[in-house]
């Protein structure tokens, strides 16, 4: 698996990357948010439709360079990634099926840096205001 999103690559496979996803949580599954509405005169609540809520997908994973100034500028892109407050497109390559969904940013940028230079982890929380994927044909 790779994900793409405003010009930077996110490899979850054993191809050369500077940005590798360790892990992806929030990509399957949602969460769901209801009204809920005490019976008054009885147990229990009355019955109400249930929707799916904004996905909040987070990516993991370890930043790799092979100079200190590659190095740098792979963190100022990761540092920039929607940072403006836009939305962009998400698009995910499975091995079975492709999907995209509109993403902007949720929360700041965590980056914990391990050899400098060379080697970082970081991790990245996007909101997807639409919880649904959208398949690519």
């Amino acid at each position: 698996m790779y994900a793409t999103l405003d010009g930077l690559e996110f490899r979850g496979d054993a191809e050369p990357t500077t940005y590798t996803i360790a892990r992806m949580p929030g990509w399957w599954g949602t969460d769901f948010r209801h009204e809920q509405v005490a019976r008054p005169t009885a147990a229990g609540d009355f019955d109400a439709p249930v929707f799916q809520s904004g996905r909040i997908i987070t990516l993991e994973g370890l930043v790799l360079a092979t100079s200190t100034s590659a190095f740098e500028s792979a963190c100022d892109a990761l540092e920039n990634l929607l940072a403006d407050g836009s939305a962009d497109t998400l698009t995910v390559y499975q091995e079975s099926a492709t999907y995209t969904l509109e993403v902007r940013r949720h929360g700041g940028l965590n980056l914990d840096i391990t050899v400098y230079g060379r080697t970082a982890r970081y991790q990245i929380q996007l909101w997807a205001p639409d919880p649904e994927k959208v398949l690519v044909p």
